[in-house]
């Protein structure tokens, strides 16, 4: 996303305003539905110079997707990992917690 600039309060110099991406959310908390508490997992979207897109989720190895459009690759993203997740249960694996946070400085 490209930033915005915006005024301050008072009027003086101008800083850079990062919108958060549609669709996601500033903390990890876990959330209940019915028994299972479910977490939210920082995702990584990167632009490749071709315009296509690719995405990794820091806090778990091997959740990965690539795909033309971020939209799709946001799509892929929400089979993957909780098709990795789960397959991890299965296997006997400990499933890391989110551990990971993302923010943006101006510069």
């Amino acid at each position: 996303m490209k930033p915005s600039r915006i005024a301050n309060r008072d009027g003086g110099r101008k800083r850079l305003h990062y919108p958060v991406a549609r669709n996601t959310r500033v903390n990890s908390t876990p959330h209940r539905i019915g028994r299972l508490a479910m977490n939210e997992y920082l995702i990584i979207y990167e632009r490749a110079e071709d315009g296509s897109w690719g995405a990794w989720v820091p806090d778990i190895d091997g959740v990965v997707a690539a795909g033309d459009t971020r939209d799709e690759v946001e799509a892929l993203m929400r089979e993957a990992l909780p098709a990795h997740i789960k397959a991890m249960r299965e296997n006997g694996e400990t499933v890391p917690g989110p551990q990971n946070l993302a923010g943006y400085i101006a510069a």
